[in-house]
């Protein structure tokens, strides 16, 4: 959090012992009560070392303030806190860490859960309808366990296709006989998201795509297979 109500916080927890080989408990960016603050819930373990990280949108100045509570109080969250989908439809999933057993309480009409409940490190599957328009659909779906704050997933869907690994990008270069544009980046940092959603759709560049290329979009905090290609194809 922090005592400036307009500094845009993000806090991380951690694990690990070393940069390279530190493990993501939880983020935040905004709580889901709104505002520029951010909150964090986990289940710390006895003797564990947890490595807490802060900074602010863009870098920034200002001051933050760190506080934490112990106590039973339920909480729930995504792995992700945001979703890309493909044109087409599709089903997509995401794993849901919790205290308590989560309840799916409302959705976009165009996501359909195909469970409304679940236990801790359960998944929860969603039918994307295809998008069909000219513009990026932006939608959520929203859960809460126990006396949790409710959690929200944000899904983005895309005006084009794209892949999500190596295999299937060569795969399909090679069926389509069309070149491979890698998007790679963070969906934090929301480098990415810019890319997908702002700059490849704009009316100069979505021609290109549609006539050339196969989009290989892959995150850095799941996937690593496409480190050795970032300097592009």
């Amino acid at each position: 959090g922090s005592p400036d109500a307009e500094l845009d916080t993000q806090i991380a927890i951690y694990t690990g012992h070393s940069l390279g080989e530190l493990t993501r408990v939880a983020a935040n960016d905004d709580t889901p009560a709104g505002g520029y603050s951010s909150r964090v819930s986990f289940r710390a373990t006895a003797g564990v070392e947890y490595k807490i990280a802060m900074d602010t949108y863009e870098g920034v100045g200002g001051e933050i303030a760190l506080k934490w509570e112990n106590g039973r109080v339920d909480y729930v969250e995504f792995t992700d806190e945001i979703m890309f989908a493909p044109a087409s439809s599709s089903e997509m999933s995401v794993v849901v860490t919790s205290s308590a057993d989560w309840r799916v309480v409302s959705c976009s009409d165009w996501i359909s859960p195909k469970t409304m409940s679940g236990s801790d490190g359960g998944s929860l599957s969603l039918d994307i309808a295809a998008n069909h328009s000219d513009f990026v659909r932006e939608g959520v779906v929203v859960i809460q366990a126990g006396n949790s704050d409710s959690c929200t997933l944000e899904v983005k869907q895309s005006v084009f296709d794209f892949v999500l690994t190596k295999k299937d990008a060569e795969q399909s270069a090679h069926r389509e006989n069309r070149r491979i544009l890698l998007v790679q980046g963070r969906e934090v940092c929301g480098n990415t998201s810019a890319m997908m959603f702002s700059v490849l759709p704009s009316p100069s560049v979505k021609p290109l795509i549609d006539a050339d290329y196969i989009i290989w979009y892959s995150n850095c905090d799941r996937y690593t297979d496409a480190y050795q290609y970032a300097s592009g194809f």
